[in-house]
């Protein structure tokens, strides 16, 4: 199995980071993968977390150069990653996510030559009803 690249756009997610990055690292049945964050936002110290950790986690983040004035947006963000990313294989993946575990391998055993491999995300029912 070759290693993947996780690429992960945060717009102050801190308290989302905080789950995610370890489930990567815990349930990945690779342990090496390629995490990048790129911090689009950080009004919730995203950026002094991730330096605090990203060595504990073998994690590269890169910082929006117009921090403060102007927002990449999500897609932007993720071509950033991609982009500064060393594998031929990503994962779009958003900071709210949580990996299953071995979900990496399971993917990987559908992936051939330009395809792409989709997950099933399941969310619990966070939103009350609007009526």
């Amino acid at each position: 199995m070759e290693k993947i690249t996780f690429c992960i756009p945060s717009k102050s997610n801190l308290r989302y980071l905080k789950t995610c990055i370890p489930s990567i690292r815990n349930n990945a049945y690779k342990n090496d993968h390629e995490i990048i964050i790129f911090v689009d936002s950080d009004e919730d110290g995203t950026i002094e977390w991730l330096e605090q950790v990203k060595d504990k986690y073998n994690l590269t983040y890169y910082i929006n150069p117009n921090l403060g004035k102007s927002l990449f947006g999500i897609g932007k963000a993720y071509d950033y990653c991609i982009e500064h990313s060393t594998t031929d294989i990503f994962m779009i993946f958003h900071a709210d996510m949580i990996l299953a575990p071995n979900a990496d391998y399971e993917l990987y055993k559908h992936l051939k030559e330009k395809t792409v491999v989709c997950a099933t995300r399941i969310e619990p029912p966070l939103h009350p009803n609007n009526g």
